[in-house]
């Protein structure tokens, strides 16, 4: 479960793991839903190689001011960060979950890139988490990673609701910058719900 945050996308490429490009397209995009006191979810983002095994996740956490993760933020000073993890850190592949994308390793990579693009530029914005979740939140964080790598958020199946999903955290310019930028042949048509 180590933490991989605030390294760039290069440590994807390293190591024996890499596939070349003749090998079939089977790495994976997953939203996957961590439940939340049996009535709600927390999404998160995962990215799977052709064996089933976690490359990398991505989660929306409230952290405090000492940068310590919380379960959920309730003090003025807590604040709403993206994190990378190299490992499982909140995702169980027995959670309810939809695969987004599905391609190569090098084209699951360049979306992935993406994402953590937009997670430097949620980073960057400095975010307050809202008093226990009750605005944008950890879902919102996904919901705009999803955004940033050009792809639809689909509908979980057997999800539970998750509150703030949907609603974006970065400007609809931005959004749109990072998808020209890092991913070739995004779909650049995708509905944006900026509130």
């Amino acid at each position: 479960m180590g933490d991989a945050y605030g390294q760039g996308p290069d440590f994807l490429f390293q190591g024996e793991a890499m596939m070349s490009d003749n090998n079939p397209p089977h790495c994976q995009l997953v939203l996957s839903q961590f439940p939340l006191l049996r009535l709600f979810g927390h999404n998160l983002l995962v990215f799977v190689d052709a064996t089933g095994t976690v490359i990398a996740e991505l989660d929306g956490l409230a952290t405090s001011k000492t940068g310590s993760i919380k379960p959920v933020g309730y003090l003025p000073s807590d604040r709403l960060k993206v994190y990378q993890f190299s490992a499982s850190y909140l995702y169980r592949h027995q959670q309810p979950r939809v695969v987004l994308y599905k391609g190569s390793r090098l084209e699951v990579q360049q979306r992935w890139a993406a994402a953590l693009r937009g997670k430097d530029a949620i980073n960057a914005l400095g975010l307050a988490y809202p008093l226990f979740g009750l605005g944008r939140n950890s879902n919102s964080v996904t919901s705009t990673l999803i955004a940033c790598m050009g792809l639809y958020e689909l509908a979980i199946p057997n999800g539970k609701p998750a509150p703030w999903e949907g609603h974006l955290l970065l400007p609809r310019g931005t959004i749109a910058a990072i998808r020209k930028e890092m991913v070739t042949g995004a779909n650049t048509g995708i509905h944006l719900d900026v509130h």
